[in-house]
């Protein structure tokens, strides 16, 4: 388990330098536009529609590393379950082969 954090932590950060396509960030902008414009459930009278949000406005370079931090930050706030179950099941399995392991080599020499 400790062995394989060191290429894992390093594959994390590698992902996160790596730039995303002009063509994918474009694509990304236009299908969160259309998600925004999208006709919804019937509002009730004398509601107002909603305006686009600022996702259908063009972003500015420097806004970017933003996006990328929040969305990690996103990500770990809305499936932080899911993440500690994996890391869990990788700890239990892991300390089951440390442990039963040990207990071999423990049990032959005595």
């Amino acid at each position: 388990f400790v062995a394989a954090l060191a290429p894992g932590l390093i594959s994390v950060w590698g992902r996160l330098r790596f730039p995303e396509s002009d063509l994918f960030l474009r694509e990304r902008e236009q299908r969160r536009c259309r998600a925004e414009l999208a006709p919804v459930a019937p509002k009730p009278r004398g509601s107002q529609a909603r305006a686009p949000g600022p996702a259908c406005e063009p972003r500015a370079a420097g806004k970017l590393q933003d996006a990328r931090a929040s969305r990690v930050e996103s990500f770990l706030l809305h499936n932080w379950r899911a993440v500690l179950v994996s890391v869990g099941s990788l700890a239990n399995f892991a300390t089951t082969a440390i442990v039963a392991g040990l207990w071999c080599v423990s049990f032959l020499t005595t």
